[in-house]
């Protein structure tokens, strides 16, 4: 019987490609729901771009947000979105998108900077839809003090049921990026009601947060994310970049190599092993 023998290069590309799958689909990425980094969009109009609904003047722009401290390296890439006064002012959504219907723990992380925000109503939230005022059975953080205080927020219904912690006192510039983690589960019950908070990381291991906030949302499940505009300065603007939605801390914090990084990295070695030849 004829046995067929692969070439040693290739032999060596294959045991290199199926280490870097291993690694990609090992234990801290594999409960990462979806990640924003905004790469291979076009720029201009986020609106209809990869699940977006936003408005006008929401844009995908060159240049990434990238942050570092201590452990936590999020790389940001060559694009992220900006906003401007235009949404960030009006009482509605510049921009909401969805995903994998959650019902366990839910981790979020977002690489921002910003300027003029001084109003308390620019609210990033995560909910089981897009209701119209973006507020209802919502969980998240919002701007406060010209943008340097950030608080969190979870409110259960229209009628106002709100229960706000305050996260930190920072003071930022736009050259300055900024990370907040948020964790939403629930703590004894069938329905979301408690949110913890981190800002500006420096573990890749989950700590004691600073900030936890108990409010019963009412909803069993959640969807989708979005910004919620609404008494900002005239000059404000808002940058966004890395936002990652997981069941774990690490997933948030630990960007996840793309298909493209791991291929690219495999034929490097395949080279590599080729030239040793």
């Amino acid at each position: 019987m004829k046995t067929t023998t692969l070439p040693q290069g290739l032999l060596g590309y294959m045991i290199f490609m199926l280490t870097a799958w291993a690694v990609h689909v090992g234990t801290a990425y594999s409960a990462v729901i979806e990640t924003y980094t905004f790469e291979g969009l076009s720029t201009g109009d986020l609106n209809g771009q990869n699940g977006f609904t936003a408005a006008a003047d929401v844009d995908v722009v060159s240049g990434g947000l990238s942050y570092t401290n201590g452990s936590v390296n999020a790389p940001g890439g060559s694009q992220n979105i900006s906003m401007t006064a235009t949404s960030l002012n009006a009482a509605g959504l510049p921009f909401s998108n969805s995903f994998a219907a959650q019902t366990g723990d839910v981790y979020f992380s977002v690489a921002m900077t910003w300027s003029d925000l001084t109003g308390n109503f620019v609210y990033f939230a995560v909910s089981d839809d897009t209701d119209s005022s973006g507020l209802t059975n919502s969980a998240g953080f919002y701007f406060n003090d010209a943008g340097t205080t950030l608080r969190g927020r979870m409110r259960g219904n229209s009628s106002g049921e709100t229960t706000n912690g305050l996260l930190s006192s920072i003071t930022t510039t736009q050259t300055s990026t900024q990370m907040v983690v948020g964790k939403l589960y629930k703590d004894g019950s069938a329905t979301y009601n408690k949110l913890d908070l981190w800002l500006n990381p420096a573990s890749t291991t989950e700590t004691a947060s600073p900030v936890t906030i108990t409010q019963d949302l009412g909803v069993f499940s959640v969807d989708t994310f979005y910004l919620r505009g609404g008494n900002s300065g005239a000059s404000a603007t808002l940058n966004m970049d890395n936002v990652t939605f997981g069941t774990t801390y690490e997933d948030v914090v630990i960007p996840e190599p793309s298909s493209i990084a791991l291929l690219g990295v495999a034929l490097a070695a395949w080279c590599f092993i080729r030239r040793r030849q």
